[in-house]
């Protein structure tokens, strides 16, 4: 499955479909070196002392619930050449603020080292996240050897979500945060191209704002499966890498906003497998501690190779597995909340899922009641598929299915509603007259 495929529809960008033919990010640094008169050039007018072309990409919501915005500078080494500006001495800085205010001190910096075999053509990005607003936004790109280069104004405006159904949802996060962007090696085919995507496994900073306000105590068991469906699989061969990766970076973004419900007495729990390769990242972690960054790399780094002989050994067990795990989740030990026992609530979250052929599905046995809420990922273009859904079954779910971060959004709404419903007295006047 190429880029043009579902995945692009359903991270809204966020993996495969911002790979661009990019220059190098040989150096790191994240300070502005002080030989550059930002201020000076920031005040003043546009400029142009080599052709480029600057411009936004449309504002896009993430499924980790941030605006996300992606400005891109194109422009060719020829006219460098042709211009005298340094190849090794190029330095990019991008400056928002927000509509009427002073520049914010953050900025994305790169300091670029443009080499011949990366090409013609190049391109210098930079992504961020934005809260809803008006800012003004400004590109430098400064040749500090010969003094010259090009500033580029423009505003922007990042809408908010139409109809929002969480509309406070973002007014504890930073109004802007640059993402890291991380830059694969150059084609092994000899074409000179640097990969760029912007680091789609790096959480936002702060934490949305999404309180319950639950009379009785609800425990939360948050579930992810990070297994790609058997269906993603080739007859002869897995998925690719990049295909596992791009889907488990979705679902670790759902499982990371449902692990940021605020209940008002309670507490959240997550639980994150690769049922697949029975494999578990976390378990039974409180959400609200957890270092989610951690996380993220751990199943980055997991060697699907090396496991792929277990797996082909063992995925007649998965199955089994999956619905052992459900088990011990519901009938395992409870969180300590004042007053009654809580309330125990479990949400699975999910690709449509199949599992091996040959993996064989049981019927779940749970002692104790919860409630189950199932937030499933549907595939674009394709049937809707599920094993997971048929071994939910006993536990007789509230289904949230969805393909984009607007629906997913409006799932959210809609279950931080029913865990204010469900943790209400049944009797509503039982407690003032007994």
């Amino acid at each position: 499955m190429g880029c043009a495929g579902s995945i692009v529809v359903r991270l809204g960008g966020m993996f495969c479909f911002l790979l661009f033919l990019s220059l190098a990010l040989a150096r790191n640094e994240t300070r502005v070196p002080p030989d550059i008169p930002l201020a000076e050039w920031l005040r003043g007018p546009n400029r142009s002392d080599f052709p480029w072309k600057v411009g936004f990409r449309e504002p896009w919501l993430t499924f980790q619930q941030r605006h996300t915005v992606q400005v891109r500078a194109d422009f060719r080494q020829r006219d460098l050449r042709k211009r005298n500006i340094s190849l090794d001495d190029l330095h990019f800085i991008l400056k928002i603020a927000p509509e009427n205010q002073d520049w914010l001190p953050e900025q994305a910096y790169t300091h670029a080292e443009i080499k011949p075999e990366y090409g013609d053509e190049l391109s210098s990005i930079a992504t961020f996240y934005a809260r809803p607003g008006k800012y003004k936004v400004a590109l430098v790109a400064y040749d500090s050897k010969n003094r010259s280069g090009n500033v580029w104004h423009s505003n922007l405006t990042v809408p908010a979500v139409k109809d929002d159904p969480l509309p406070d949802t973002d007014r504890n996060l930073p109004i802007v945060q640059f993402l890291p962007q991380a830059t694969t090696p150059r084609s092994p085919h000899g074409f000179g191209i640097h990969r760029v995507v912007f680091d789609s496994s790096a959480f936002g900073a702060g934490k949305l704002n999404l309180p319950v306000s639950n009379n009785q105590p609800i425990q939360l068991d948050v579930l992810v499966n990070l297994s790609l469906s058997d269906a993603s699989n080739f007859r002869d061969h897995q998925a690719p890498d990049w295909l596992y990766q791009a889907n488990a970076d979705t679902l670790l973004q759902i499982g990371n906003v449902i692990s940021q419900v605020a209940l008002q007495n309670g507490c959240v729990r997550l639980t994150a497998i690769d049922v697949l390769r029975q494999e578990t990242f976390v378990e039974r972690t409180d959400g609200a501690t957890m270092d989610w960054d951690k996380l993220a790399r751990q199943v980055k780094d997991l060697q699907r190779i090396k496991i792929a002989a277990k797996v082909l050994s063992n995925q007649k067990n998965t199955g089994d597995v999956f619905a052992s795990l459900v088990e011990e989740l519901v009938d395992g030990p409870i969180c300590q909340s004042a007053g009654p026992a809580p309330l125990h609530v479990v949400a699975v979250v999910g690709d449509a899922f199949l599992f091996p052929s040959n993996a064989p599905r049981r019927v779940l046995h749970v002692r104790n009641e919860s409630r189950a809420y199932y937030f499933k990922l549907m595939p674009i273009g394709a049937g809707n598929w599920d094993h997971l859904e048929a071994m939910l079954k006993p536990m007789h779910p509230t289904h949230f299915e969805f393909a984009n971060s607007v629906r997913f959004r409006r799932a959210l709404a809609a279950f931080i509603d029913q865990l204010k419903t469900i943790s209400q007295p049944a009797h509503p006047d039982s407690a003032t007259h007994p």
